[in-house]
């Protein structure tokens, strides 16, 4: 299949953002955010030192530790709490509402032409699938980079999912709403790479820059 005239056979999408609208997801969470403000800020603070040090191994565990340490709480409770509030808080918002238009005639005509699927997320995938109505697709990779040991723009998670989805990477497109995450780890790994820019100018270094999932559809 040819997108925008480039030969394409396996499509990757990323998740927040990407998908969905996170922005309204935010505005339904946010008086749980405020509640939990110290402790979310804290995981999130950590997760981006894990990135900026390009780690690799345990993220969980590794996020535990540091989380624990930092606010002075017990490891068994610090886990609670980003099962509860990082986890299954932010999963539990998410409904069919907020998917992006076009998205759905956009995946029905990637599989009308035989193009695969995967997902590459920095965060756990399967019940916010489900929430949105998409987790019946035919995905062939479902990467969720914390199970791989390092977090975008990391090559590892782009080439496994090229692994999964048996197509050479320069034959993939990877679609994402973050410049330094998606498009740099679509780079790094030899894909293609198309940012979801909503807003603002659309200066990327990305091979496709685009506003709405419709501009996809013919």
């Amino acid at each position: 299949m040819r997108l925008f005239g480039r030969e394409i056979k396996a499509v990757t999408f990323d998740m927040d953002g990407t998908l969905y609208n996170s922005g309204r997801l935010f505005l339904r969470l946010l008086p749980d955010i405020l509640k939990h403000r110290k402790f979310i800020v804290a995981y999130y603070r950590i997760r981006e030192e894990l990135r900026s040090e390009g780690f690799k191994g345990d993220i969980r565990g590794e996020v535990l530790i540091r989380l624990s340490k930092k606010l002075m709480i017990d490891e068994s409770e610090c886990e609670y709490m980003i099962d509860e509030t990082i986890y299954r808080l932010f999963a539990s918002k998410i409904n069919r509402g907020l998917l992006y238009k076009g998205l759905r005639e956009f995946i029905d005509m990637l599989k009308k032409n035989d193009v695969r699927l995967g997902i590459i997320s920095d965060f756990p995938i399967d019940e916010k699938l489900m929430r949105l109505g998409l987790y019946f697709e035919p995905w062939r990779a479902l990467i969720n980079t914390e199970d791989i040991g390092t977090l975008k723009p990391a090559k590892e998670p782009f080439l496994k999912a090229a692994e999964l989805l048996e197509v050479d990477p320069g034959l993939i497109l990877h679609i994402g709403d973050r410049e330094n995450l998606d498009v740099l780890g679509a780079k790094r790994s030899g894909f293609l790479s198309a940012r979801l820019k909503r807003f603002g100018n659309l200066k990327s270094q990305a091979d496709i820059v685009f506003r709405s999932y419709t501009e996809f559809l013919y």
